[in-house]
């Protein structure tokens, strides 16, 4: 288990840089070698095994990333879902709490729900309209 970061420089440079973190996980599979989606190495006093690297979702909090080795302690028993094309390894059974960007998520839920607001009321507006009707002139 470690805890990884990095420096995100974003294309806009009117946007400040922040940091991002995540947890990587070292996980023994208990497959076949010649289904093994990651490596095949000795660990320490066994035998060749079939290991793997879980990464966790980047966050912009430490804490965050931090959170994962505490559901997850060492030499706990997980469940994974592995890719063998790509070789990508994720956890499974994880709450979507924290897998999705839930901030993001809820930005754009709240953007959507305002321009529905904006576009109602635009409509409304443009239905009800000016007074249509001509004035009356008086002719003496």
């Amino acid at each position: 288990m470690r805890e990884e970061s990095k420096e995100v420089k974003p294309v806009s440079s009117r946007l400040r840089r922040y940091w991002v973190y995540w947890a990587e996980f070292l996980v023994i599979l208990d497959l076949p070698a010649d289904k093994c989606p990651g490596q095949m190495r000795p660990l320490e006093d066994r035998q060749a095994q079939c290991v793997g690297t879980v990464k966790t979702p980047a966050v912009t909090s430490r804490q965050g990333a931090v959170e994962w080795f505490s559901r997850h302690p060492r030499d706990s028993r997980i469940v994974v879902h592995y890719d063998l094309q790509s070789a990508s390894i994720v956890f499974a059974g994880e709450s979507i709490f924290h897998i999705y960007p839930w901030r993001k998520i809820l930005l754009t839920i709240a953007l959507l729900v305002l321009a529905i607001i904006m576009v109602a009321i635009g409509r409304s507006a443009a239905a009800s309209g000016p007074d249509n009707r001509q004035p009356l002139v008086r002719v003496d």
